[in-house]
């Protein structure tokens, strides 16, 4: 059995960083106060009187000096900038395992349940922030890659392309821009000469595992563009949705009754006033997990050598067929034995 793959990753604090939302004040809103516009604007993110609560509290700034009179009156093109407070995000797994790394490209096995961008009620707990943490590290205590101090300092790793949080599975992300530039136009010249039936060679191949609905077998599906659930809509389009999927049924369509209700789950404090914790919504929404879709395969031309290459992630047990099944657990099982006769003898 091939030896098991480097990890890495930061157990998450226990609260984040918080959100800091910039606005420029435009015409219409001069000579307001500072109560009215974000009571009038922002009325969806909290009542009259949770906007009253931030302002008195300090967490709005007007051009860099912190107000906490909510009769302040603002000018056109003031920048007002908001904190929103630390909260504790939602449970998500920490830990990447490796793939493949050199000093273009990083392949991660990104699993179940762990968002790739911040985006919602998760800010901090994503694979962006994992990269960001691990360059950090490594460029304060190494100078492994032949990178400059001056890309060093300029260029954050980031994935070029997406997986739903549901999704386990092969990430690309870019280590150097040159890398993170030439990926991102195959990405983009794919998607786009696949939405037009331009017949030209294909630079990424994506291929998944998944489980669908009133299909028996596991079934193997080939992407070559990549529109933010693609395969969950395109499968339950034509009758087989995935198993478990919470928000798109058979036809394609999301699931009747879904809206934009939502809960605070800091409801002993009060309503929105208190800020922190987060607005989680009562219905299904399309990064919600559940059913078992898997990146097993992705192929593509190096950035920077052009050299074919092809980054496997294993299989998930659910996900294998009968045969693969008995195959791991035979390399298992002649590794096992080994691993016994390498033992030193008893007494």
């Amino acid at each position: 059995m091939a030896a098991e793959l480097p990890v890495f990753g930061v157990p998450w604090p226990d609260l984040n960083d918080g959100i800091f939302y910039k606005d420029v004040v435009p015409p219409e809103f001069a000579n307001c106060t500072l109560l009215e516009y974000y009571s009038s604007r922002y009325k969806d993110s909290a009542s009259r009187h949770g906007w009253l609560w931030r302002i008195n509290n300090g967490q709005i700034t007007v051009d860099k000096m912190v107000v906490t009179s909510p009769n302040a009156v603002i000018r056109s093109g003031s920048i007002l900038i908001y904190h929103r407070l630390p909260w504790k995000e939602p449970f998500a797994p920490f830990k990447l395992q490796i793939l493949y790394e050199d000093n273009d490209i990083l392949a991660v096995n990104k699993p179940v349940g762990l968002q790739v961008l911040p985006g919602g009620v998760f800010q901090q707990r994503t694979v962006l922030s994992q990269l960001q943490w691990r360059s950090t590290d490594r460029d304060h205590n190494s100078r492994s890659y032949l990178r400059s101090d001056r890309e060093l300092s300029l260029f954050v790793p980031s994935p070029v392309h997406r997986l739903g949080r549901g999704t386990s599975g092969v990430l690309l992300c870019a280590i150097s821009q040159i890398a993170k530039s030439k990926l991102a136009a195959d990405f983009a010249f794919d998607s786009f000469a696949s939405s037009r039936c331009i017949m030209a060679k294909r630079h990424i191949s994506k291929t998944y595992r998944a489980l669908v609905a009133g299909i028996i077998s596991i079934n193997e599906v080939e992407i070559l563009t990549g529109r933010p659930h693609q395969i969950r809509i395109h499968l339950a389009y034509l009758g087989h949705p995935l198993l478990g999927d919470p928000l798109y049924v058979s036809g394609g369509k999301p699931r009747e009754n879904l809206c934009a209700q939502f809960l605070d789950t800091n409801q002993e404090q009060g309503d929105l006033a208190d800020d922190g914790g987060f607005q989680k919504p009562v219905h299904a929404v399309p990064g919600d997990c559940g059913y078992q879709l898997h990146a097993h395969r992705l192929r593509f031309s190096h950035p920077v050598s052009d050299k074919e290459m092809e980054i496997i992630a294993t299989l998930p047990p659910s996900l294998c067929t009968p045969d693969e099944v008995l195959t791991v657990q035979t390399r298992y099982s002649v590794w096992n034995k080994r691993k016994v006769n390498r033992l030193p003898p008893s007494g």
